[in-house]
């Protein structure tokens, strides 16, 4: 069973960020979930490697980052 984020977290999320410093885009997540090395995307690929995250965040500042905390 996968876990994923409920609408009410995403909601407070852009609340304490604001609307652009959160993207829960497939396309952006699935950008996020590896890094660029092959050994990144081999990962992502293979049934029970990365699971793309439900959504990426931006804080700006320090208070941005402790409010996703």
């Amino acid at each position: 069973v996968e876990a994923g984020l409920d609408p009410a977290s995403l909601a407070q999320l852009r609340e304490a960020l604001g609307d652009d410093r959160v993207d829960a885009r497939g396309v952006t997540c699935e950008a996020y979930a590896r890094d660029l090395s092959a050994l990144g995307h081999l990962a992502f690929r293979r049934p029970d490697g990365l699971r793309a995250p439900d959504a990426v965040v931006r804080p700006r500042d320090v208070a941005g980052v402790q409010a996703v905390l």
